[in-house]
């Protein structure tokens, strides 16, 4: 060999031994991959692009929820501070202008309006810069000193609309220390910080609301001088576990009243500042990634002739706006991840588990499932213990949520069990008239964290909230307690004594589900109408007694929708009384989690969730999942329904967004039929695609449902499905393959082998060239793969 042949090859390897270094740095967690996202300039393009037209004139549309309004002010005000362009001046001073001006006329407006928790804060930074640019009217100051008290109601919650309020009051301090009410304000505030901080977490459990809140308890404790509590260990815990949920493609998973892909800004604030309070530059991969992602995925967009739709947009963009007021981080690391179960404090019950997620790291593309464990909390859906929420491959959002107004235990992927006859899976769209429809709600959806140690309680009493477009009869009977211990009738209606009312819409029915009456509210015709009994007080033990039910029905010419809410009132033992609302078209499981877990081996993962009081006091399912370093995903779910679920229907479903091919067993998608993108922006081709594959059984029955749900949604809900016995321990696996669009899902499906053993459940399976040998036992599990 030529001594420029030896040069070559030297070269050469020395060039490999770099890569491979890169590598092992890479993936031991340090990476500078990713380049600093221009915050700066995304704000200033994006903001030009919603504001292209500005309607004055529409804003006074919005005066019963002003917050709009006081946030496109103030994101004008922070454009202004970036580009000193007079022009964003005007639109602050003019959007202001609008608010003081019909407050002025109408001071009702300000004593009383909509998410008041959210407009002191930005129209108390708009007033502050105006006032410096001598823009302010003669009555401003006066105006806003007499709206100050309203805004600054004492809200003593952990969540973000408290700690929002608080924010508003210390900006109040801080720019009228002499205002009357001050002192006020400071020990509200006093009681706030000491509230969350005994905790030393936020009861709170839907996406973006963590976002405000967590970013209001930035913001509260840098207004009042307590960033150094933040340091705090368990506090720190807090901001990690929501950073450890952000997915490997960058995206966070939807739970709760969320929106998937919607409202990510406030994120990209908070592990910033996180970053920088902690010194830990995890948090700013965590804050790049989702920046990347939800840029290219889920992009802010000007709405041509909707201005409602862009000040929307503009108010989102402000959650950002905050990043730029400090210095940014250049440093970032790999947040490590792993597959863990995620803990959170919640009053008189810290470390209670909270999310289960596999992922043996979290490197773009690396394979990714989100579990609920929770359930609890504000805006929390209480129906999703043990459900799956979120799952990810190949950077691609494979199951991402249904939206937050759709709350059924159905509405995500579980096992369901129900009586027989109701519909399978999904409940009634809408009922006709006269059709009896049978309620279920479990005492623990009742219960907060402060609550779990409880286990007497008193339902104290019940709100009926009717609606309907005409007018109609709404009619419920035989509502009690079921459990251990049998019925406990509360209420059979056959008489009146429990319901009064001054426009005498109450009446006894004989068309009984039980028994002999039934009671009968006439609903008014297009109002929204609270209907409350005088109050039972029946006290009961959650040991006897697990589930309150009901049932009910309409008269009308015609079918028609009612819109029905069912308030139950509980006052525990020594709590405060609570009420927690519950809609009849949902399905309503709240199971007692007994144990979870999760461990990984090599790029393999496994969890398993326990669960008792199943749907019904004696029923339980165990759910345990493989994710494979191919994004295979195995689900073995053993249920043991109890006596009292004796005829009941249970199976597995799984959501699709699109329903493309189907077999005996099998169900493919290609997905939302939506072009998905890296973080670089390159166009994501492989793994858009899933197959739902469901192990077949004596007796068992599979298809799939395509009910309408709010939101638009309207998802291909595919199901196994069989009639249970009693006591007898049933085995559901669910194989889930993604795959490209150009691999034909039938003969994946064909190379599906399922073996079923009294002690351990084997999946063989092709995929990626490979063969796959998935096994599951009583005591472990194992991936094998062979060419």
């Amino acid at each position: 060999m030529s001594k420029k042949q030896w040069m070559l090859a030297a070269v050469m390897v020395l060039a490999a031994v770099a890569i491979f270094i890169a590598m092992i740095y890479q993936w031991k967690g340090e990476s500078t991959l990713m380049s600093s996202p221009d915050y700066k300039s995304y704000l200033t393009k994006t903001y030009e692009e919603l504001t292209q037209q500005i309607d004055y004139n529409a804003m006074k549309k919005r005066l019963n929820d002003p917050r709009r309004l006081a946030f496109f002010a103030v994101m004008a005000v922070e454009m202004h501070k970036l580009t000193d362009d007079a022009k964003y001046v005007e639109q602050a001073e003019r959007t202001f202008r609008v608010l003081m001006d019909e407050w002025q006329r109408n001071p009702e407006l300000y004593k009383k309006h909509d998410n008041p928790f959210f407009v002191v804060e930005p129209l108390l930074l708009v007033y502050e810069h105006l006032k410096s640019m001598g823009k302010l009217a003669s009555g401003d100051e006066a105006l806003l000193q007499a709206y100050l008290p309203y805004g600054n109601a004492r809200q003593m919650v952990d969540n973000n609309q408290g700690l929002s309020r608080a924010v508003g009051a210390a900006e109040a301090l801080r720019l009228f220390p002499n205002h009357p009410d001050a002192l006020k304000w400071k020990a509200n505030i006093d009681e706030l910080w000491k509230y969350w901080y005994a905790n030393k977490d936020l009861d709170e459990n839907a996406g973006h609301y963590n976002s405000i809140g967590l970013s209001a308890v930035i913001r509260l404790a840098e207004l009042t001088g307590r960033t150094e509590q933040l340091k705090d260990g368990e506090v720190r815990s807090m901001f990690e576990r929501y950073r450890d949920q952000v997915s490997p493609s960058g995206a966070m998973p939807e739970y709760g009243d969320d929106y998937f892909g919607n409202e990510w800004q406030t994120w990209v604030y908070v592990f910033e500042a996180a970053a920088r309070i902690y010194g830990d530059p995890t948090f700013v991969d965590a804050a790049w990634k989702i920046f990347a992602f939800h840029t290219k995925n889920y992009p802010l967009q000007y709405v041509p002739g909707s201005f409602d739709d862009n000040l929307w947009s503009v108010d989102n963009l402000y959650q950002m706006a905050g990043i730029l007021t400090v210095p940014l981080n250049s440093k970032v690391n790999r947040v490590e991840g792993g597959s863990k179960v995620t803990k959170r404090n919640e009053p008189r019950n810290p470390g209670a588990a909270d999310k289960l997620i596999l992922g043996t790291n979290r490197i773009p593309g690396t394979p990714y499932v989100m579990s609920e464990l929770y359930g609890r909390g504000y805006h929390a859906h209480t129906n999703r213990i043990g459900a799956l929420m979120y799952y990810e491959a190949g950077n691609v959002p494979l199951f991402h949520g249904l939206t937050r107004h759709n709350r059924s235990a159905t509405d995500a992927n579980v096992v369901a069990l129900l009586p027989s006859d109701e519909p399978f899976p999904n409940p009634m769209d809408t009922p006709g008239p006269g059709e009896w429809q049978h309620e279920s709600i479990p005492v623990r959806a009742l219960m907060t964290g402060s609550l779990q140690d409880q286990e007497s309680f008193t339902l104290d009493k019940i709100t009926l909230r009717l609606a309907a477009k005409k007018s109609a009869t709404f009619v419920i009977d035989h509502l009690r307690l079921e459990g251990p211990a049998g019925v406990k009738v509360i209420d059979d209606f056959d008489s009146l004594s429990q319901w009064e009312r001054n426009d005498k819409p109450f009446s006894l029915g004989t068309n009984a589900a039980h028994g002999g009456h039934s009671l009968n509210v006439n609903v008014k015709p297009g109002a929204n109408v609270f209907y409350n009994n005088k109050g039972y007080k029946t006290s009961f033990n959650l040991k006897d007694y697990t589930t309150i039910k009901y049932d009910w029905t309409y008269i009308a010419p015609e079918k028609l929708e009612v819109d029905f809410i069912f308030r139950a009132w509980v006052k525990p033992v020594d709590g405060v009384e609570l009420h927690v609302d519950f809609y009849p078209a949902d399905t309503n499981s709240v199971p007692l989690l007994s144990g979870a877990k999760a461990e990984a081996h090599l790029k393999d993962s496994y969890g398993e969730i326990r669960l008792e009081e199943y749907y019904t006091f004696d029923s339980r399912l165990t759910r345990k999942m493989v994710l494979t370093e191919e994004g295979v995903l195995v689900l073995v779910d053993e249920l043991l329904p109890g006596a009292s679920a004796a005829g009941y229907s249970a199976g597995p479903l799984w959501n699709l967004y699109t329903l493309r091919e189907k077999g005996t067993n099998w169900f493919d998608s290609q997905g939302e039929a939506k072009t998905w993108y890296k973080s670089d922006g390159i166009e994501v081709t492989d793994s858009t695609s899933l197959l739902v594959y469901y192990g077949q059984s004596e007796g068992r029955s599979y298809d799939v449902s395509n009910t309408p749900m709010n939101g638009g949604m309207k998802p291909f809900t595919t199901f196994a499905k069989q009639t249970v016995t009693p006591n007898k321990l049933l085995r559901f696996v669910t194989v889930l393959v993604p795959h490209s669009a150009t691999e034909a899902a039938s003969e994946i499906a064909f190379s599906i082998q399922i073996d079923e053993g009294a002690e351990a459940t084997e999946v063989k399976l092709k995929h990626s060239r490979r063969t796959l040998r998935i096994r599951v036992d009583s005591i472990g599990w194992n991936v094998e793969r062979a060419k």
